[in-house]
């Protein structure tokens, strides 16, 4: 729950605060504030206490208002990841399992990224950065921002029909040129490339043009999971929120994101990525 901790004498302290039944006003903001402290989002914190705390006194609605009024923004810490070396991903994230398979992939998808967290649990993430955890076991993720202030163009194609989403996630790789095209790990694709001088309203009209470009009644275009239809393209990675999975496991369905081909089946894709022996040597 709190892994992420360190110091095993402040994750005692922590969990002893969550697990008591009336901890006092001080002790619940100081376990905010640590986590905060340590990368989690306010949202990421809403949810730990919700799901994990034994306060008799929660209320969803309190804690909204006072994680709130602690609560930073995420700090940009690019130059925390490996942006001139691949190799420092082992040096800057010890101890962590070995990362080489990944290594070249994800250096060049994070080049440049103004943030880079970590999904610790499924749907939780800390933005702090420096983490002892590999992309072999937490997925690892980064923002649509570069330092230079240029941003990443990315396109979230998934849906029931995988067969389906695979066969629009081509054409859209066949209408530009994208430097980034994989699978997700789990129900889609994902094709990404820098811009320059463009707006996120620039690329919110792209990303509209394209998904005209393969319409049919088959395809939705929004965020609302009750109105999608068998394939997907969600309207909300277009904005400066969003975190984009880079090369690693998908907890939710422990599988791979890795690097695709126009030539490939959709059998093999998911042969490959169940496997972290094939995809060692898919990558090499």
């Amino acid at each position: 729950m709190l892994d992420f901790i360190y110091s095993p004498k402040k994750r005692q302290e922590l969990e002893n605060i969550l697990n008591h039944y009336h901890p006092s006003h001080e002790e619940r903001l100081f376990l905010v504030g640590f986590v905060n402290h340590c990368g989690l989002s306010k949202r990421s914190i809403d949810k730990l206490i919700k799901n994990h705390s034994n306060w008799d006194d929660y209320n969803e609605i309190d804690t909204d208002i006072q994680t709130a009024s602690i609560c930073k923004e995420p700090r940009f810490f690019s130059e925390d990841f490996p942006s001139v070396n691949p190799s420092n991903i082992k040096s800057q994230y010890k101890p962590c399992q070995d990362t080489s398979i990944f290594s070249k992939l994800n250096h060049n998808f994070f080049n440049k990224s103004k943030i880079v967290g970590w999904e610790y649990q499924v749907g939780m993430y800390n933005l702090n950065g420096r983490m002892n955890w590999s992309p072999l076991s937490h997925p690892i993720y980064r923002g649509t921002e570069n330092i230079d202030n240029s941003l990443m163009f990315f396109i979230d194609i998934d849906g029931t029909d995988l067969d389906l989403c695979w066969n629009v996630a081509k054409q859209i790789y066949d209408r530009d040129n994208w430097s980034t095209f994989k699978f997700s790990g789990s129900r889609g694709f994902h094709l990404a490339k820098s811009t320059k001088n463009k707006s996120y309203t620039d690329l919110r009209e792209e990303l509209s043009d394209i998904y005209s470009s393969v319409q049919t009644n088959l395809i939705s275009y929004t965020k609302n999971k009750n109105t999608q239809k068998p394939v997907n393209i969600d309207p909300s990675s277009v904005n400066r929120n969003h975190l984009i999975r880079g090369f690693c496991v998908n907890l939710k369905s422990n599988k791979y994101s890795i690097p695709v081909n126009e030539d490939q089946t959709i059998e093999e894709i998911l042969d490959i990525s169940s496997n972290i022996n094939k995809v060692e040597q898919y990558l090499k």
